[in-house]
């Protein structure tokens, strides 16, 4: 009788344990596809591909503040949302994002209050549960060089900025990130992804001279967008001979 009551103690134990010591992990974020392109009409369209699973889309637009201002952004005719609207000095910069774009190869369609030159870019990457956070945006002021430091991310992760800058003068990635767009009509979009961690540095710094400059970040969370962590392997529960009733 001891016995069984010891195998039957065993067996709750380790089905405890099975339950609530089980390790979830998340399928990291990784970097998928980056594109760009400008216009000096009232629109710019242009086909940026997408590939993979778990899908995330940003998009980013520097225009003539107060003269061919976004109004809106779409990609695959879906309406990506606004997340940040900044900058001053003549140039406005925008950052949309969608969760789960359409798959292939489909346009980006950024719609302008007028005609006038800009220009916008994006990128997917694959790997995110569709929610970010970390969303943020600096001052505008005449630079060489800026940075945002990222801390409310975590690894497999990733960190995406939108640095719009007031001349044509390219802008070159030299922190934590990867340079992943640039380019220039008027003004110059540049874009760039990190890994997550705990504290993640997006750097940049100007080819030569100087210019009127502002960033905007955010962190994207990793996971599916299927409801949650994709799930260890299950630990397997052995007794012992010695535990087997008699």
């Amino acid at each position: 009788m001891k016995s069984k009551n010891l195998l039957q103690v065993v067996c709750l134990l380790s089905l405890l344990g099975f339950l609530f010591s089980t390790n979830n992990t998340k399928a990291a974020v990784a970097y998928d596809n980056a594109s760009t392109a400008g216009s000096a009409t009232s629109s710019i369209t242009w086909s940026h591909i997408t590939t993979g699973s778990d899908t995330f889309l940003v998009v980013g637009h520097v225009a003539d503040l107060g003269v061919d201002g976004t109004t809106g952004i779409t990609y695959a005719g879906v309406s990506l949302t606004e997340r940040l609207n900044y900058g001053g000095s003549g140039a406005q910069c925008v950052l949309y994002t969608l969760a789960s774009p359409t798959s292939g190869d489909n346009n980006v369609v950024i719609t302008k209050k007028t005609a006038d030159n800009s220009r916008g870019g994006a990128i997917t990457v694959t790997g995110s549960n569709g929610t970010y956070d970390g969303l943020t945006n600096g001052t505008t002021a005449t630079r060489t060089s800026d940075s945002k430091t990222v801390t409310s991310g975590s690894t497999g992760d990733m960190v995406i900025d939108v640095l719009c800058s007031g001349n044509t003068t390219a802008w070159n990635a030299n922190g934590d990130n990867t340079g992943r767009v640039s380019g220039a009509t008027q003004f110059n979009l540049s874009m760039s992804t990190a890994p997550g961690a705990a504290s993640v540095n997006m750097s940049w710094a100007i080819g030569s001279g100087n210019a009127v400059e502002s960033m905007g970040v955010l962190n994207v969370n990793s996971g599916t967008q299927g409801g949650g962590a994709i799930p260890s392997k299950p630990r397997r529960i052995i007794i012992q001979e010695s535990q087997r009733p008699l």
